[in-house]
């Protein structure tokens, strides 16, 4: 038995020493699109997709050099040549577009094949490419609100950069702006319209004008919110008398909604009773108020009708029947 296991450690030793793993590599450089100069600082990720799953299994990262230069390599990434896997490269820096944003994760494995930077990696071979990167816009600007005494800046305030494509809206990227008001988002895609959608709490959405983004350009958006306007609906929610103890949410909408249509609806959600939807346009509106107790749900939906400047005063106490 010892013999056998002796035999067995040399043919192990013989095979490791006489056809060792032959290292892959994935290597490359990073240009600008138009001027053909290395971008260095670019976040470069690797990513593994499975070719039988579809799903995303593992991802690595490294950075470009100053001569737009990075590599994988095998000895450091376990599974780089597995035949089971599709590896892509992505791109990341704050002045150029991601090669695909807002797509990998909807794409079936044969889309993902057909793309540029899509391989499978055999043993012992060196992949070598050329990214090219184009530089993106930049929009820049102040958030203010007026609340009818002052103008004040929008402070720490989490908002929407959507695109217009083909007509349809399209989430692009969150934004918020610092202590003062000011905000700023870069590598934006050129060639199609852009909007910021602004939402605060108890008031309806409001939305800047559109404006397009050129290749390295910088676009300055200032918005100021009007928040006087108490156009609106406000009152208490009640169950049986009593403050529901896990909050309350006020959802409403006009009745005769059209697309363009700023501040048709209003969202309103809180742990206290008190609720209000202010600047609304005048008009029809359905309304749904639900509060939670514990893990029981009170709900109750009823229209209304809004005349210029006027606030309608509603209070709302759920009863047993109001239960869902």
């Amino acid at each position: 038995m010892k013999k056998i296991n002796f035999v067995l450690c040399i043919v192990l030793i013989l095979n490791v020493t006489l056809f060792p793993k032959i290292s892959s590599k994935v290597e490359g450089t990073i240009v600008d699109e138009l001027s053909n100069v290395p971008i260095s600082n670019v976040e470069v990720t690797l990513i593994q997709f499975s070719s039988k799953s579809n799903n995303k299994i593992w991802e690595h990262k490294t950075i470009s050099d100053i001569n737009g230069r990075f590599v994988f390599d095998s000895e450091k990434i376990d599974l780089l040549t597995s035949s089971n896997f599709i590896n892509l490269i992505q791109c990341t820096h704050e002045e150029y577009v991601n090669l695909y944003f807002g797509i990998l994760e909807k794409l079936t494995f044969n889309d993902r094949e057909n793309l540029i930077n899509s391989f499978i990696l055999k043993e012992g071979e060196i992949k070598h490419l050329k990214i090219k990167l184009t530089k993106g816009g930049r929009v820049e600007g102040i958030l203010k609100y007026n609340d009818g005494t002052d103008i004040k800046p929008l402070a720490n305030h989490i908002f929407s950069l959507n695109r217009n494509v083909n007509g349809h809206a399209i989430k692009y990227a969150e934004i918020k702006t610092d202590d003062n008001g000011n905000y700023y988002k870069s590598a934006i895609p050129t060639g199609d319209e852009y909007y910021l959608s602004l939402f605060l709490n108890g008031y309806t959405m409001k939305k800047s004008s559109q404006f397009s983004m050129l290749s390295g350009g910088v676009k300055r958006v200032d918005h100021i919110i009007d928040l006087s306007n108490k156009t609106g609906i406000r009152g208490n929610i009640t169950i049986a008398g009593n403050v529901p103890n896990n909050g309350i949410n006020v959802t409403l909408s006009k009745i005769d909604n059209i697309d363009e249509c700023d501040n048709c609806f209003c969202n309103f959600h809180s742990k206290l009773s008190e609720y209000y939807c202010y600047n609304l346009q005048p008009g029809e509106y359905k309304i749904s108020v639900s509060a939670i107790n514990e893990l029981e749900i009170y709900k109750r939906n009823f229209t209304f009708e809004i005349k210029p400047n006027q606030t309608i005063e509603y209070n709302i106490d759920f009863l047993e029947s109001d239960k869902n």
